[in-house]
């Protein structure tokens, strides 16, 4: 009895060393691929910016910390770090384009952090902020103003399909191989 659990257990850890666990995505960066764990929700951008939702919060923020700031934009209060609550989102492979709500504290109902339009260069790693809608439309006349839209609906494609309109054609090529 003792040598038939004993071939039974060398069989069964011989098909499993002979498995192939690779997860769905193996050729594919997981920072494109994941968009959740269990107390956050994410979007990625252009690497290594990404937009998150934690559960405890009530909105989607970006993480400027890796990012250059000019005199200017020192002068906004938490420009650096962790940075929201950001109700429209575009990127390409150049800017991330974003609309930030002002936030007000709810215990003096003053505003802590103001509403604000900016730009994440890409290229140059740094923040560029905008007073007012028209300053950055006027910048972003030509670009992708007409595509910003909720971080909640890219979301969506992105849960459902994996693949977001800024990815380049490679990874997009790759997670579509996998679908």
């Amino acid at each position: 009895m003792r040598v038939n659990k004993l071939i039974v257990v060398f069989i069964v850890t011989g098909l499993f060393n002979n498995c192939n666990f690779k997860p769905k995505y193996s050729n594919v960066d997981d920072y494109y691929v994941r968009y959740a764990g269990w107390d956050y929700a994410r979007i990625p951008l252009q690497k290594p910016f990404e937009l998150y939702y934690l559960k405890a919060n009530n909105g989607w923020y970006i993480n400027t910390s890796k990012l250059e700031i000019g005199l200017e934009d020192a002068l906004i209060p938490n420009v650096l770090g962790d940075f929201g609550i950001i109700d429209l989102i575009f990127c390409d492979s150049i800017y991330i384009y974003c609309h930030k709500l002002a936030h007000t504290s709810q215990d003096t109902n003053e505003i802590n952090s103001p509403e604000l339009w900016f730009l994440v260069d890409l290229e140059k790693q740094k923040f560029i902020h905008y007073i007012d809608q028209q300053e950055f439309t006027n910048f972003v006349n030509l670009r992708n103003f007409e595509q910003m839209k909720s971080p909640d609906f890219y979301f969506k494609i992105f849960k459902n399909d994996r693949i977001l309109p800024w990815f380049n054609d490679t990874i997009k090529e790759s997670i579509s191989n996998w679908k």
